[in-house]
């Protein structure tokens, strides 16, 4: 089963995403990359570490590129193929509006939905769920100004999450409202673990 994660900056993405593998029991799928290993990071743990040219003579192996700051980003096709085929093993990965969107084509995912958002039909015959922290915007936008310097930069990043997520719902499986955060992680965790069971 593949297990996405995804949500605007501020959302709780990665927290949840850390959270299911320490006590759900998922796999994170790790992704490849171009840019410089940070201090403390581990090659094969946080991303696998390649360099750019290496990344760009072999860009059709990857899947869900993008590009930012002028590194490059990937998902191995040959290695997600393998997770979603293994039916015993939840792995789990945090991906954009768009890495969702080619996944959902890639593997023939299609939702529909009912009056509550949530998915009554999936036509795909793989084990893919989209779970999406959506988060209101002006709460966002308070919480990046709260902790950070640059407020700049925080309208910046609020005002393009906006836009890439704007349409994002049909893209997704499954929807976690978090207005005003008046969810916790665990809460978050709950209704994410109790979606995930159903499958």
């Amino acid at each position: 089963m593949l297990i996405i994660l995804a949500g605007p900056g501020g959302s709780g993405k990665s927290t949840l995403e850390k959270k299911l593998i320490k006590t759900a029991g998922c796999k994170k799928i790790v992704s490849t990359t171009s840019r410089p290993q940070r201090e403390g990071e581990v090659d094969g743990i946080d991303y696998y570490f390649i360099d750019k040219k290496e990344f760009i003579e072999n860009k059709d192996k990857y899947v869900c590129v993008e590009e930012y700051n002028d590194w490059l980003y990937g998902v191995n096709k040959e290695v997600l193929d393998q997770c979603i085929k293994d039916k015993q093993t939840k792995y789990i990965i945090v991906l954009t509006p768009s890495g969702v969107e080619e996944i959902n084509k890639l593997y023939k995912v299609y939702n529909t939905f009912n009056a509550f958002g949530q998915t009554f039909k999936q036509n795909t015959t793989n084990q893919i769920i989209t779970i999406y922290l959506d988060v209101d915007y002006e709460s966002r936008l308070e919480k990046m100004l709260s902790t950070r310097e640059n407020k700049e930069e925080c309208y910046r990043r609020a005002k393009a999450d906006q836009e890439r997520f704007k349409d994002f719902e049909k893209q997704a499986t499954f929807i976690v409202r978090n207005k005003k955060y008046m969810k916790n992680i665990e809460k978050i965790q709950k209704e994410a673990l109790e979606y995930i069971e159903k499958y």
